[in-house]
């Protein structure tokens, strides 16, 4: 069986709430991370995991679409906590997720947050899923 689902992360107080959707995937031999919130979320995004029915532990991949903080925040606490699990990320995105480039907007003093769709960013990662698959109507 496989499971597929948003895990709502919320950070932030007050009128700053909001809340991230990092995207978990699971069947028999696999279970993919897409995005790992930011920094201190690791605890939060387990609960959010466990809630949906998905054991981190079984965690075989992290896709990293783009290195955002709100994407790549809590991937050393992911990778240390779960050594097994591969990266995944595109070649362009690479050199910064490992730490061997900067990031230009950290470089710039400014972070924006990205939303990987066609066009919106030349660094960003998209990923498909063939819905009917995943639909339960």
């Amino acid at each position: 069986m496989t499971k597929l689902g948003a895990l709502p992360i919320p950070f932030g107080a007050g009128e700053n709430q909001r809340i991230i959707y990092p995207v978990i995937a699971s069947d028999a031999k696999h279970t993919v991370l897409i995005d790992t919130g930011f920094p201190g979320q690791l605890s939060l995004i387990q609960e959010a995991a466990a809630k949906a029915g998905i054991a981190l532990e079984n965690l075989t991949h992290i896709v990293i679409t783009h290195h955002d903080m709100d994407h790549v925040g809590s991937l050393a606490a992911m990778k240390r906590t779960f050594p097994k699990a591969q990266i995944v990320s595109s070649a362009i995105e690479a050199d910064y997720i490992n730490g061997s480039k900067k990031s230009p907007r950290l470089e710039n003093g400014r972070t924006k947050s990205c939303i990987a769709v066609n066009g919106r960013a030349t660094r960003s990662a998209s990923l498909c899923a063939d819905v009917k698959k995943h639909r339960k109507d």
